[in-house]
């Protein structure tokens, strides 16, 4: 059976490791980013809350990035992976999260040649995540 998925490591962005990938390699409609690192909340406050500003702010970044490029459409979906109403002060969570982007029709790229971009994207879509997240309370550590 022949796998269709491909995965490449982008550069980590502070304690964040970062993958670009699409589920079919021979055809990347769409290309997904994916993140992990742990966090541990260092006050008190409403997590659900911090997680829902977080999710915003890195969605108004991207499409504000991703509106000025002709390469992808602006319709971009944002997950994380984080159960928000189990923090306890102190305590390291596992914080994971997906982006998924897809490619206008008309100017599909292999997933490799999109390694370079991705990394610039990243870099300043993440650097405005931690910084958040550290602004918000939270420590970050890289996932191992």
């Amino acid at each position: 059976m022949k796998r269709y998925n491909k995965e490449h490591n982008l550069d980590n962005v502070g304690q964040v490791q970062l993958k670009l990938g699409t589920i079919n390699k021979d055809d990347p409609k769409v290309v997904y980013v994916s993140g992990k690192c742990w966090v541990t909340p260092n006050i008190e406050t409403n997590y659900s809350d911090v997680f829902d500003s977080l999710r915003k702010n890195v969605e108004k970044a991207i499409r504000k990035d991703v509106t000025s490029n002709e390469f992808f459409m602006n319709k971009v979906i944002v997950y994380f992976d984080i159960n928000p109403d189990s923090f306890v002060l102190g305590k390291k969570k596992y914080f994971g999260f997906d982006m998924f982007f897809r490619q206008n029709e008309n100017t599909k790229r292999k997933l490799k040649t999109l390694i370079p971009e991705f990394n610039m994207l990243m870099s300043e879509i993440c650097g405005m995540m931690l910084t958040d997240l550290e602004n918000f309370g939270f420590s970050i550590e890289m996932a191992a």
